[in-house]
């Protein structure tokens, strides 16, 4: 859960930030906030929220969908496409890296089990030496009475 939780944060922040590069900002010194001071958040599926209750997305930033790609390139300045290009770069980087998280997860996961088995069947083999020690006990205290 945690993992699949982290995934959706990043996603949501590199999408945001695509969105940004493809929108533009107002200003170069927002700080998050709009104009009554309340800051701007993210919901789950990268939308802007100015008040976390309410959900609806901003129309004036563009999603991807709503973006045509013979479009979006043309209304991109140099820096800004070189900027989402950088921000994919980036977005790919992190996917590779929860993959490569994902697969050492699996491999620890198996290592787990392994050794868990291999306790298992050391806890079994020490229970029946135990039993076996009880036995030759009572044998031997038998023998001597």
């Amino acid at each position: 859960e945690a993992v699949a939780r982290r995934e959706r944060e990043v996603r949501v922040l590199v999408d945001g930030a695509i969105r940004n590069v493809i929108g533009g900002k107002k200003n170069d010194d927002d700080d998050g906030g709009d104009k009554r001071g309340h800051r701007r958040t993210y919901g789950e599926n990268g939308d802007v929220e100015r008040n976390p209750s309410n959900r609806r997305p901003d129309p004036s930033i563009q999603t991807p969908s709503s973006i045509q790609t013979p479009d979006r390139s043309s209304a991109l300045t140099p820096a800004r496409e070189r900027e989402l290009h950088a921000l994919q770069r980036r977005s790919e980087e992190l996917q590779r890296h929860m993959e490569r998280m994902r697969s050492e997860r699996a491999g620890m996961e198996l290592e787990v089990a392994a050794l868990r088995r291999e306790l298992f069947e050391k806890e079994e083999q020490t229970y029946a030496d135990r039993e076996s020690l009880a036995r030759e006990v009572e044998q031997l205290l038998a023998r001597q009475a």
